[in-house]
């Protein structure tokens, strides 16, 4: 399992492939979660057209509930994500830093953790991509919230220009 996400890795970043015509672009993100809607927005840079370093902003809703509480989420941080194009497909990770601020039950706290995205996303016109990406949060600074906060699989669509 080592050698082929290695091997992935190593093909991504020596490929010089991806779907994009233009320098920039921006993805939006919805999905459902435990706590109910999740909404994402990301905006990437390409340095080339096989990688590029963007930002990005997620919000999961809060549920107060005491079937199934959980906690809300609004996240802000910064990534490289890294691109390999097959025909129409596009598939690409995308390790990152994040500020993480968690609205609990009995205690909110603002701190700071990795997270890292992967993506497949089809072109469906000139410019526009439609997929699923799967990204995953985690909290180092907090005690009360240390380790994962999120895993998360959402719709995305990805516009360049």
């Amino acid at each position: 399992m080592k050698t082929f996400l290695s091997s992935i890795l190593v093909g991504l970043f020596i490929s010089s492939s991806a779907w994009a015509v233009g320098r920039s672009n921006v993805g939006v993100d919805l999905g459902m979660n435990h706590g109910g809607l999740t909404l994402g927005a990301d905006y990437e840079y390409l340095l080339k057209r096989s990688y590029g370093f963007g930002g990005y902003a997620r919000f999961f809703q809060k549920e107060d509930g005491t079937f199934n509480p959980r906690n809300g989420l609004f996240i802000v941080g910064a990534n490289a994500r890294l691109h390999q194009r097959a025909d129409e497909f596009e598939f690409s990770v995308a390790p990152g830093m994040a500020i993480i601020n968690v609205d609990g039950p009995t205690k909110d706290t603002t701190s700071m953790g990795p997270s890292f995205a992967m993506a497949v996303t089809y072109e469906i016109a000139p410019q526009v991509a439609l997929g699923l990406e799967n990204t995953q949060y985690w909290i180092w600074f907090d005690s009360d919230f240390r380790g994962s906060v999120a895993d998360d699989t959402s719709l995305r669509i990805t516009f360049n220009f």
